[in-house]
């Protein structure tokens, strides 16, 4: 059907000739409007025009049919309607004539079926019914029976764009009105509240299931999700992996989420080329920097990974992933605070540990983790050292290297040096006692050996209380049977079976001892 518009001097009976001339002005008696409106009735497709003087501006009206009883106008069919809020297009619309208003003369608008609306920041939303209040700046937005209410944000990330979707049973909105000086008003949605099976699809890769969110809009751009109830929580899916919390907070303008209580499950493989791994973790609080792909667990935090093993960490531990084609690969991890790694050698039973106070780098690159002691200037205090435990034989140093190696398509470590201010003794007080000083440690967990070296001009010093044994040497090999007791002790370059008197007292001094090496032996 051809489109038809009304003569202007029609349409200024009721809007006026210019933006001043509306409902304010004299041009607001009932009979106009109603002589206007009769003859509308009578237009099978109408065009209206509430403030400029072409259809495509601004506050434009059009519908296949419409009625008006003296308040209230009806259109029915290809509803468009051009409003400060943005472009509205439905099957049905309802708009309430408004007593005092400016260049648009309905302060509500209920649309029905198939309700499309572009909004002015260029973001989009979809529903089945929608009630939209500009004299109390809100609007409620309900779904059908087959479809969500969706409202749709543009992203960037990087040098790429992507959406915001947020889809629910029903959508209330906050609006900001902003005046023009040639008395138009803009209408911008300044806050979503999302309710009902709530469901958001981040950068068409994360999709987040919540009981509610709220999404402000504005500087801020913050979107947060909370669960159903105190029973329920978030989820949050990518691909494969699967987080739960109890909040999650999204920062839309720099896209990081921010978790709280997460609990998840990743499938990540520690290198390319291995078969995919999973790393299971739980924390107080996750800040997940999304474009950098990295993730910082903060607080208590509890992390399980098949190539490294176990990571308990009492302040902060980050992830950082690589993008492998369609996967993802993990390319470090790093710790502060107190952390303890648990983890087992190939083929073995029982579990080796190391406790850091300082920083851990499990380096999946480059198949190796490093782990750093804090220090006060240029030396690590006894109490801050590392620890290392395997079998009965425990060892305290200033740092520490493990080197892994691929067997059976897994990291496994290969060799463990520790260096520093070396202590070696046996931990179990179950045990005899076994006491050692050195400048370095390195431990093959194939052969279950100790080599304990010094450097060029001192000695490595071991005391074994149960074979009454004192030795010092360039280096000596202390090996573990599969009981992990000590199987073997061998000293190498210049080796002596005493100690001198500055030797026992420098023994009896660092393992704080209560009486002298030499009567404490003599009187096993």
């Amino acid at each position: 059907m051809k489109m038809r518009a009304f003569p202007r001097s029609i349409k200024n009976r009721f809007f006026g000739s210019s933006p001043s001339n509306t409902l304010q002005g004299r041009n607001t008696k009932k009979s106009r409007p109603s002589f206007f409106f009769g003859l509308l009735c009578l237009v099978p497709y109408a065009i209206l025009t509430t403030s400029a003087g072409t259809p495509d501006a601004a506050g434009a009206i059009s519908s296949s049919s419409a009625s008006y009883d003296g308040n209230a106008l009806m259109l029915t069919g290809q509803v468009a309607l051009d409003h400060g809020l943005g472009k509205m297009r439905a099957e049905e619309a309802i708009l309430q004539k408004q007593d005092t208003g400016k260049e648009f003369p309905f302060s509500t608008i209920s649309l029905k079926k198939t309700i499309q609306i572009e909004l002015q920041d260029h973001a989009r939303l979809r529903c089945n019914h929608a009630d939209l209040d500009f004299s109390m700046l809100r609007g409620k937005l309900l779904s059908s029976e087959k479809e969500k209410v969706i409202y749709t944000d543009r992203l960037n990330l990087g040098h790429q764009e992507n959406s915001l979707r947020l889809m629910s049973d029903v959508i209330d909105l906050t609006f900001e009105k902003m005046g023009h000086s040639d008395r138009r008003s803009d209408f911008f949605v300044q806050e979503i509240t999302a309710t009902g099976s709530v469901v958001i699809d981040y950068a068409q890769s994360l999709t987040l299931h919540a009981g509610k969110a709220l999404y402000k809009k504005g500087s801020d751009n913050a979107l947060r999700a909370y669960p159903t109830d105190a029973f329920t929580t978030c989820d949050i899916q990518r691909g494969d992996d699967h987080i739960l919390a109890e909040m999650v907070e999204i920062d839309v303008n720099r896209h990081i989420l921010f978790l709280k209580n997460p609990k998840g499950l990743f499938f990540s493989s520690a290198l390319p080329h291995l078969q995919k791994g999973e790393i299971r973790f739980e924390s107080e609080r996750l800040m997940w920097d999304y474009p950098q792909n990295t993730l910082n667990l903060l607080g208590k935090t509890h992390v399980e990974e098949t190539s490294f093993g176990t990571l308990d960490v009492d302040k902060e531990l980050t992830l950082i992933q690589r993008d492998e084609g369609d996967s993802k690969t993990i390319a470090s991890i790093l710790t502060s605070g107190r952390s303890e790694l648990k983890f087992q050698a190939p083929n073995r039973d029982g579990f080796q540990r190391i406790i850091c106070h300082g920083k851990i780098l499990l380096d999946h690159e480059n198949m190796h983790a490093i782990f750093e002691s804090p220090a006060k200037g240029t030396k690590v205090a006894k109490e801050d050292q590392l620890y290392y435990e395997e079998g009965q034989i425990a060892v305290y140093a200033d740092r520490g290297v493990i080197d892994y190696a691929l067997q059976d398509q897994r990291l496994h470590p290969s060799s463990i040096s520790l260096k520093g201010n070396i202590r070696i003794l046996t931990h179990n007080a179950a045990q005899a006692p076994r006491f050692g000083l050195a400048d370095w440690v390195t431990y093959s967990p194939t052969t279950r050996t100790f080599i304990l070296g010094a450097h060029p001009g001192s000695r490595v010093l071991f005391w074994d209380g149960k074979e009454n044994l004192r030795i010092r040497a360039q280096e000596i090999h202390l090996t573990q049977d599969e009981n992990h007791q000590t199987g073997s002790v061998k000293g190498i370059g210049n080796v002596q079976f005493s100690f001198t008197a500055d030797e026992e007292a420098l023994l009896q001094k660092v393992f704080n001892l209560t009486k002298p090496v030499s009567s404490y032996v003599q009187s096993q």
